[in-house]
Order: C-alpha cells, then structure tokens, then sequence
C-alpha cells in the first residue's frame, strides 16, 4: 500500500472521529460519557496531527 494514501487515508479518518465524538459529547446528558468521548476526540486530534507531522517530514506531496 502507498504511504502516502495510507497515512492521509487515517488522518482524514481520525478527523472525521473528532467530529463525531465531539458532537456527540455535547448532545450526551450524562456527564460520564461525554467527557469520554471529549477525551476520546482530544486523543484523535493528537494522532491526527502526529500522523500530518509524519506526512510532512517524510512523504512529501508530489507536484
């Protein structure tokens, strides 16, 4: 598999999670469970910028 594709192809995934767990902690009435998922979206965010990061340093985009 291209590295590229695979590692962009995770990143957009994990933002799209971001999203979703975000907006679903702020519909949550039960405290627990959104700040879970407030959690779960902030550990997302992270590997999404790490994997942007590893994008950048070593794949560099083709023109």
């Amino acid at each position: 598999m291209d590295t590229r594709f695979f590692l962009t192809k995770t990143m957009l995934e994990k933002q799209e999670a971001v999203r979703d767990y975000q907006r679903f902690a702020e519909s949550e009435s039960i405290s627990e469970i959104k700040e879970a998922f407030k959690t779960f979206a902030e550990v997302e965010a992270e590997q999404s910028a790490k994997i942007k990061e590893l994008l950048d340093k070593y794949v560099p985009e083709e023109k």
